[in-house]
């Protein structure tokens, strides 16, 4: 098994695995009957909380699995597999699972970068 297909496995199970747990609350909290009958508002800010909740479960859940060592595996893998973990990032955004559009190639730029300049 290369390295590739190793990230491909954790990509296809375990992140996409964490994205479907993430959406199940947020799901059974928002329920379209009682919804119908609140005023606009009222829906904004019972809505709110979850999304608060969401993104900081998201961020210590799926993106720390992500981050982790990311500066020492991050350069060897293919661009399909970053567009893999790209689309992960963008279905979790469309979900309103976090409130940040992350992008692979962003996040690999910036750590590198910490820890770059701790090297100076």
């Amino acid at each position: 098994m290369g390295f590739d297909d190793i990230v491909k496995k954790y990509v296809s199970e375990v992140l996409l695995q964490l994205l479907c747990l993430l959406a199940v609350p947020q799901c059974e909290s928002y329920n379209e009957s009682v919804a119908e009958h609140l005023p606009e508002r009222q829906i904004a800010r019972s809505i709110r909380p979850v999304i608060v909740l969401c993104t900081l479960c998201f961020d210590a859940m799926v993106l720390s699995k992500v981050l982790y060592a990311l500066s020492a595996w991050g350069g060897y893998i293919s661009q399909s597999l970053k567009d893999r973990i790209d689309a992960c990032f963008r279905k979790a955004y469309r979900w309103r699972l976090t409130s940040t559009q992350y992008k692979f190639d962003n996040l690999l730029f910036s750590i590198d970068s910490k820890l770059f300049a701790r090297c100076k």
